[in-house]
């Protein structure tokens, strides 16, 4: 058992004991969890470009690549509201038109056949 003992600088003082246990092997339940992913195929890829993209520069769309045929783009804005959703995809790249797109931070998620991806893309 120690104590701690607080000044509050104009001479009074308080003391209160605590107990500091030094846990070695498991330390008691905490309620914290650790997921691991589920379904998620870590060499599952796709790829956007450009990303910034400089809608000033005359940039009008974002390329995504390397997507297999089935898959679904969704993408979010930074509130987590969906503002586009591809549809099943027919090809291994998809253009979104970013013409009437406000600049900011988005999030898109691609998904199919137990696989998933979501990053981060900035329109500027």
């Amino acid at each position: 058992t120690n104590q701690i003992t607080v000044d509050n600088a104009n001479g009074f003082t308080t003391g209160d004991q605590i107990t500091v246990v030094d846990y070695v092997g498991s330390a008691p339940d905490i309620g914290a969890y650790e997921y691991q992913q589920v379904g998620v195929e870590e060499k599952y890829q796709g790829y956007i470009y450009p990303n910034q993209c400089l809608v000033y520069m005359g940039v009008d769309y974002i390329t995504f690549s390397n997507i297999s045929s089935g898959n679904n783009i969704e993408i979010f804005d930074i509130t987590g509201k969906l503002i586009h959703n591809s549809g099943n995809i027919t090809s291994d790249t998809y253009k979104w038109n970013v013409d009437n797109i406000s600049i900011g931070i988005y999030f898109y998620r691609i998904t199919g056949s137990n696989k998933a991806k979501g990053k981060i893309m900035i329109i500027r």
